[in-house]
Parts: structure tokens; sequence; C-alpha cells
């Protein structure tokens, strides 16, 4: 929410990169996808399946690289904000 908010102030007229904001919900949604799969990785086991690891495995870099991205852009939004709040004029 708080990049959501950020990124509509900081981009009014730019509804593209308004929707950047919604990038950390694919981190909750490999989340998921990764869980998936080691619950049926577990669900099988002893048997190796070899797809459901490397699926697990793709969930995983997916998950930590919208992790990352998202963190990029929670700090630009928040930067953003701060110069802007600085750019203010000072009224008397």
């Amino acid at each position: 929410m708080v990049t959501a908010f950020g990124f509509s102030r900081l981009f009014p007229n730019r509804p593209a990169l308004q929707k950047l904001s919604l990038l950390p919900w694919f981190t909750t949604l490999f989340d998921y996808a990764e869980n998936l799969c080691f619950l049926a990785l577990l669900r099988i086991y002893p048997v190796e399946s070899r797809a459901l690891q490397k699926l697990a495995n793709v969930c995983t870099l997916a998950k930590w690289s919208f992790v990352v991205v998202s963190i990029v852009l929670l700090l630009m939004a928040t930067l953003g904000s701060l110069i802007r709040i600085l750019r203010r004029p000072v009224s008397d």
C-alpha cells in the first residue's frame, strides 16, 4: 500500500508507472506457488520428482527477485516523496 500511495503521488499523470506498485503481489503469488510445490513434494515422499523440484526452485528465485524489486520500488517511492516534501516552498 505504501508503494501504491507513493507511486500515485510521484506519477499522478502516468498510470503505467503507477501499476509498478502492484509488483509486490507477485512476491506473494510465487511464495504460495513455492509452498504448494513443497507440499506436493512432501506428499509424494519418498518418491522424488525432479520436475517439482525444479518448479519449486524457479518459484523461489522468482519470489526473491520480486522481493528485491519491491524493496527498490519502496525506496524509490519513499525517496521521491521526501524529495517532494523538501522541495515545497516554505510558507510563513
